[in-house]
């Protein structure tokens, strides 16, 4: 089955600043799509695989990773950390 034409991208009512889902290549889970600011377009960050779910967070993913690095009295740079961490907190 292929799919034609090109997906449109409606953000209406929302205010991230990223829009995650899977990306074509490689197939895994990744920042798809970023904006600068609420209300501006936003830009490809990688190709989406056809008909991916978006999803996004309300929160500050790299905030909250250094919030949680913080409590736990380790940096957010130390290898135990910055190796093993999901995609969602590890793109930059």
């Amino acid at each position: 089955m292929k799919i034609e034409g090109s997906p449109h991208l409606v953000a209406q009512g929302v205010d991230a600043l990223e829009l995650w889902g899977y990306a074509k290549e490689p197939l895994q889970p990744m920042l798809l799509f970023r904006r600068a600011a609420v209300g501006a377009d936003f830009q490809k960050v990688a190709e989406p695989l056809a008909l991916t779910p978006l999803f996004f967070c309300k929160l500050d993913r790299q905030k909250t990773l250094a919030e949680a690095c913080k409590a736990a009295a380790i940096a957010p740079t130390h290898p135990s950390i910055a190796n093993g961490l999901p995609p969602f907190f590890a793109q930059k």
